[in-house]
């Protein structure tokens, strides 16, 4: 499997000027692999429609989205939203409020911590792939500094 960027959501995938990225970005990753000519047809529907096909286009997106969540219920029998969020939590003990670390920013309802502790930044920064792509499919994002510094707790 080649590098996910875990700064882009499916979403971001979904737009007039990110669209030619897709194919490259779902044949880039193994798991797909199975469901390769599904995304494929789907994704000649899209290139084949008009911009202001806008019902057309969101029924595909929303087949393709649904497409992916089966298929990690298939390989992980966890919704995509479920990896993510027990990752997220997992990480917790990891990081703290404020003080000298690693920034760590990720979206989604549970608790914010914003600091990776430096003695544990190794095993935070080391995303498993499926939290990566399930953070893809459910439109949130993960973000780790490689920088140690103060970081300032603020609401």
């Amino acid at each position: 499997m080649k590098t996910i960027n875990m700064n882009t959501i499916l979403s971001h995938y979904f737009t007039k000027f990110n669209f030619i990225h897709f194919k490259e970005w779902y044949k880039s990753i193994d798991l797909f692999n199975d469901i390769y000519n599904e995304l494929d047809n789907l994704n000649t529907i899209i290139e084949n429609s008009k911009w202001n096909q806008v019902e057309l286009r969101n029924k595909t997106f929303n087949e393709i989205k649904l497409l992916l969540i089966r298929q990690i219920k298939k390989i992980f029998k966890k919704e995509p939203e479920e990896i993510y969020n027990e990752w997220i939590r997992s990480i917790q003990p990891y990081c703290f409020q404020g003080g000298h670390g690693y920034k760590i920013q990720y979206s989604g309802d549970i608790p914010h911590h914003w600091c990776i502790k430096p003695e544990y930044y190794n095993k935070v920064s080391t995303i498993p792939n499926e939290v990566l792509i399930s953070s893809i499919i459910c439109d949130k994002y993960i973000t780790i500094s490689s920088k140690c510094e103060t970081q300032y707790w603020s609401n």
